[in-house]
């Protein structure tokens, strides 16, 4: 079992996502959404206060804006190295900006996978399983 930190600012897909990782046998806590609500362009990582280090993040990888999910990752592992993180999105990551894209190649490459909406609780469980066992 291990310790998961869900970071999705859609409260319904935030419900969703610490269901099935509990389904999944995992301690999942809801962080909810990393925006600095006074400045919306920066990440704000007040949203993980309280929080020890996480086994695994699982992050929307809202993209197209200067805090998309993918600053979110880069800034929790500068905080957590130990921390894998789990990208989720609807938009493959080809449709992403190209600005997204090659952020994407600033994350050390053993620390994260991506996992494309739809998916299963079984496409969740083998991905949380292949990044921290």
């Amino acid at each position: 079992m291990g310790r998961v930190l869900v970071i999705e600012e859609d409260p319904e897909v935030r419900k969703i996502l610490l269901e099935m990782l509990k389904r999944c046998g995992h301690d999942a806590g809801i962080a909810g959404d990393c925006v600095n609500p006074e400045v919306p362009q920066e990440c704000d990582l007040r949203c993980c206060d309280g929080y020890a280090a996480p086994d695994l993040a699982v992050i929307a990888a809202i993209t197209g804006r200067p805090c998309s999910g993918i600053e979110a990752a880069l800034m929790i592992l500068a905080n957590w190295p130990t921390t894998k993180v789990l990208l989720i999105s609807a938009s493959p990551i080809q449709a992403w900006p190209a600005s997204d894209q090659n952020r994407l190649r600033d994350l050390p490459i053993h620390s994260y996978a991506f996992l494309p909406k739809p998916f299963t609780v079984s496409d969740l469980r083998e991905a949380v399983d292949h990044l921290i066992g």
